[in-house]
Order: structure tokens, then sequence, then C-alpha cells
């Protein structure tokens, strides 16, 4: 088998995981893949654009149509959206003493833990799908060199791999991961070319997938263009290092898939795939309307029964047509002359049609997330349609949390510490209760007309609320303070008396 082989799942897969990827990546992306996502029409295929010809007609047609044609960045702001939502408060992570130089510096890039976690929701949202691996660095940094880092793999990245085989209940074990690390690399000459380049990753032996008894953690770098050997048997006794730390190997491989429902190797489709074919479909009618407009204000001349011929200003018979200001026109007797134009009809309904889709993808989106401005909304309402749109983000940063938890657990047993230290609690308080000044306002007059409420329930549905994290106590205590400061004249909140005195 060779590196370049796929996982039966990734192939059916990736198109999707590229779908919403580019999707995501933007306009320009999407414009880049031509057909794929904007079909030419019938008579762009007529006219040569099948042909692949840049300069037949068919092509210069269809330019212009692509040109005009607009894509919305529904699915980056559906997940710029959610990842707010999801890190509106920080994940709480526990490890040991000697991993604790990884909370703020865990990958190569330096990005801290919660830095990492987040990338870790936005590959979830995107490709449905995302892969860490714990890796040492070939030049440790210095006062790190028994610490290792944390890789990040998109699912397009992860071509194969196998778990060996769930038959009659038996659990498998990883024991293969083949990675696609090809990327542009900088050559002698300053110019950047495409290295074909897969990173394998094996525990115990390749065929079949049964762990030997003494097997330790393995990989191997493979450029396929310079080795004449790329099977995988090949990388079995060549080619293949033992990763330490402090002399510790590891019997299992240090890498976790992470789907967006679950942690398993199986492939989840992404959970935006439904708004990235809506933000297509979009784009496709974009295209068709905006090319009706643009036909509707490119009218056709027509001459009726012939004209005159005249002279130009060289003096010379002139039969061209000038239109416009300061020009004339002589026809016959019974000559006609008109613009002809394309017709309106069905320009309303491709305008009605486009609008209702982009509001369907304003609410796949996640936009109805947005509680501002919905102060006349019920508490129940709000809390019953926040609940139903993010029942997916709740099972998106578990598995993002469980993920992460069991890559620190695999690290902490690589270094010989303690597993049962590691601990990843994601932030699943997505509603943004903050309390509005308007409601503070409600609640005061409400104590002044005679409601029965406390200053110390006040301040509890302000501390729920998140406006102070002080106990009553501490703030009474703060404003006697400030009080006591104030000069003599007209007391806070009053009209008279000494500004001294107990809050109240």
């Amino acid at each position: 088998m060779s590196v370049r082989e796929e996982h039966p799942q990734y192939t059916a897969g990736v198109p999707e995981m590229i779908k919403v990827r580019d999707c995501f990546e933007g306009q320009d992306q999407i414009k880049d893949k031509d057909t794929i996502y904007l079909p030419a029409t019938a008579g762009q295929a007529i006219d040569g654009k099948a042909t692949g010809s840049t300069q037949s007609k068919g092509a210069k047609d269809y330019a212009a149509y692509k040109l005009r044609a607009i894509f919305h960045d529904f699915v980056r702001d559906a997940v710029e959206t959610a990842v707010g939502i999801m890190h509106r408060k920080p994940a709480d992570i526990e490890l040991p003493a000697s991993m604790e130089d990884l909370v703020d510096n865990a990958t190569v890039h330096n990005e801290s833990l919660q830095d990492l976690l987040k990338n870790i929701n936005v590959g979830q949202l995107i490709e449905g799908r995302i892969g860490i691996l714990a890796d040492m660095p070939k030049v440790p940094k210095e006062g790190r060199e028994n610490l290792p880092y944390i890789a990040t793999y998109n699912g397009i990245c992860i071509t194969n791999w196998d778990d060996g085989s769930d038959e009659e209940l038996v659990v498998g074990s990883l024991n293969l991961v083949v990675l696609n690390e090809s990327s542009p690399e900088r050559q002698d000459d300053l110019s950047w070319d495409e290295v074909e380049k897969y990173r394998v990753l094996i525990y115990g032996m390749i065929d079949p997938n049964e762990p030997e008894q003494t097997a330790v953690y393995r990989v191997a770098i493979v450029e396929p263009e310079k080795q004449d050997e790329t099977t995988l048997t090949s990388l079995a006794n060549a080619d293949l290092i033992e990763p330490q730390i402090r002399g510790n190997t590891l019997d299992e491989i240090p890498f976790v898939f992470i789907n967006s429902r679950d942690i398993n190797p199986d492939v989840d489709q992404p959970p935006l795939l439904g708004l990235a074919n809506l933000a297509l479909a979009i784009y496709r009618q974009e295209a068709d309307y905006q090319q009706s407009l643009h036909m509707q204000s490119q009218e056709t001349f027509v001459i009726i029964g012939g004209k005159k011929g005249g002279k130009g200003k060289s003096g010379k018979s002139d039969d061209g047509v000038r239109l416009g200001a300061g020009a004339s026109l002589n026809l016959d007797t019974d000559g006609d002359a008109k613009y002809v134009g394309v017709s309106a009809n069905g320009l309303s309904e491709q305008k009605d049609a486009l609008e209702n889709n982009k509001k369907r993808a304003d609410e796949k989106a996640g936009k109805l997330l947005d509680t501002r401005g919905k102060a006349k909304e019920s508490n129940e309402a709000l809390e019953t349609r926040i609940a139903a749109g993010t029942t997916t983000l709740v099972q998106i940063v578990q598995a993002g949390a469980k993920g992460l938890e069991k890559q620190l657990k695999q690290i902490a047993k690589w270094m010989g510490a303690n597993e049962d230290e590691v601990k990843v609690t994601p932030n699943i308080d997505f509603e943004d209760i903050r309390l509005a000044a308007i409601e503070l306002e409600s609640f005061m007059k409400a104590k002044l007309l005679g409601a029965p409420l406390s200053l110390e329930t006040i301040h509890r549905i302000m501390a729920e609320r998140e406006l102070t994290n002080m106990s009553f106590e501490d703030e009474v205590d703060l404003l006697n303070e400030e009080f006591e400061d104030v000069p003599e004249g007209p007391a806070p909140g009053g009209t008279g008396g000494q500004g001294s005195g107990a809050a109240g």
C-alpha cells in the first residue's frame, strides 16, 4: 500500500470538506474554482466556453458573468459567530505541574491551550473533523527540551488510518495514521515549489492490524518523488524513528481524531454543509440576477426599412450610425428606428427568491442567536430559541474538549506525569445574559414605588447577569468608603444632608 492511498471514508467525505472550506475562504476561492461552483449558461457553452479557450466569445461572456456574481460570506460569518459564542468564557484546563508551560505555549506558533481549543472548534465547524498530534520539535527551545508541542491537521490532510476491526465487539487499536503535509517550500533560488510530503504514524505491525507485545510508537516522513520505495511495508523496517521524552517511548499513537460530535476515526459530515450548499445556490442566483440586470441596461438599436446615406466630417460617404446629442439619423420615408431590450418578466421573482434564500442563510448562519435588540421577546421564547440553536454547538465544544483532554493525557503518560490530573472542561454557557442598564433602572424604580425588592436581591440579579463579581457585603463596604470621601453637600441620590452614610 502506497502512502498516497486514501481511506474509503476519506475519499467519500473529502469533497464535502473541500466545499465547506472553499465557502469559508470566500469569494476569491469560490471564483477560482470556475465552473465547479458556477456552471456556464447554455449560450456560453455553445459559444466556446467548454473548449477551454480563454479567447472564445463564450469564455469572455462567462468571465463577465462570473465577475458580476456575488458570493456572500455566510459560512465565515457562521463560524465567527459560533466561535464567539462558544468562547464567551474560557474553558477550565487543569494540568500536572510538569505540564503547566503548555498552558501559554502549546504549539510551534506559541499559541495557548485556549487558542488551540478555539482552532480545534473552527476545524470542527468547517470540515466536521480535525486531528491533533503530540510531537517533539527537531530543535527544542531552551527550557522546553522535555516538553512536546501539539500540531493540528484539518480533515483534508488526514488521508488514511487504521483502527482495527470492530467485528465481534473486539476493540481495535489505532496502528496507522497518514497525514498529508504537502506544502510550498522555498528553494535555493528563492522560488517556491510545491513539495509532496506525508507523515506516517505507526504502532505495531503494519499488516495485520495487531500490536506487538514490545511495540512502540514510530514515525516517518515520506516524500514520494524522492524515495523509490513509498509503500508502508517498506517503511516497517526503515526510515522510522521512535520519538522519546526523557528516554520514554510511547505505546500508542499520540494522535486524536476530533469530529463534530465525537472523537472516533469515522468521518462526520461537516455541520455547515447545508449552509455551504445554500450559499452556493445564492451565488448562482446572484449570477443570474446580476446578468438579468446587466442585460436590461444593454438595449439593442434596430433600424427598420433602411436609412439614407450621408457624409461624415471627411466629406466621404458615411453609412455608420451615430446616436446621442448632436447626432442625426436619416431614414427612408417608410423607415423606423427603436431600441429593443430584454423583457423584465421574471425579474421580480428572481429578486424575491434571492432575498428569501438570503434570509434562510442568515438563520442558518446563527444570526438569530444574537440576543441584542430583542428586549421585547419573552424570556421563555428567548431561551427556547437559543436552546434549539445551540444544541450542535454544545456537541462541538464537548467533543473538542474531550479530544484535547485525551491528547493532554497522552502527553502526561509520555512525560511520566499523572494522567488523572488532566482535565478540560469547556464553556457551555452560551447565552449572553448581561444586565442591560434599562433593566437595572426598572428594578430600582420598582423598589422606590414600593415593590418588595431588597437591594441584596437586586445585587444577586446583577451578579447572575455578570454585572459584578463582588459579594453584596463587599459592595456595601466599598460604597461606604466612597461616600466617606465625598465633601459636604448633597448626598448621592438625594437633595440634602451629609455625604456620609450607609448604602441603601
